[in-house]
């Protein structure tokens, strides 16, 4: 190899250090981007995991107020399980109820009823009143008649002892 060659070659070869040297740099200022990009995703990062820890902690709560819910539920189940038990019997004592209403509809005694019977009961009073003041003059008459009776009688005694 020539001394022209050699100085060529070193010259390339310094050529290629300087650019090896550039291109460090540049991959230096890249490695530090790379921290801070680093180090932004590691703040990220940490934010994201107290994010999933509060969803977590709502989940959990969730799960905790959907079984108070489901206990909730069985209770208003039970409850309204007796309110149609209840209502079954109520149902029951109504159509007994029905039962008793149109038995007293149809045997119950009306105003027509009374007045029907208030004018019967008005003409067995003017009979009883009627026959209450015939016995009064059947007695007075009876008694008028027992007197005349024994009168007859004290007569007959008399005119049959006379003859």
């Amino acid at each position: 190899m020539a001394k022209g060659e050699v100085k060529k070659w070193r010259k390339d070869v310094d050529g290629q250090f300087k650019e090896l040297k550039v291109w460090r740099k540049d991959v230096d200022n890249q490695f530090k981007e790379l921290k801070v990009w680093r180090k932004d995703v590691d703040g990220q990062f940490k934010e994201l995991k107290v994010w999933r820890k509060d969803v977590n902690d709502r989940f959990e709560e969730l799960i905790d107020w959907t079984k108070d819910m489901s206990d909730w539920r069985h209770s208003v189940d039970g409850r309204l399980d007796g309110v149609d038990s209840r209502l079954n019997s109520f149902k029951f004592a109504i159509l007994a109820l029905q039962e008793d209403v149109r038995y007293l509809k149809e045997n119950m005694f009306t105003k027509e009823d009374r007045e029907e019977l208030m004018t019967k009961l008005d003409s067995i009073m003017g009979e009883i009143e009627a026959s209450r003041r015939e016995r009064e003059i059947q007695g007075y008459r009876y008694g008028t008649m027992n007197d005349q009776v024994d009168d007859h009688e004290k007569r007959i005694v008399a005119l049959e002892k006379k003859y």
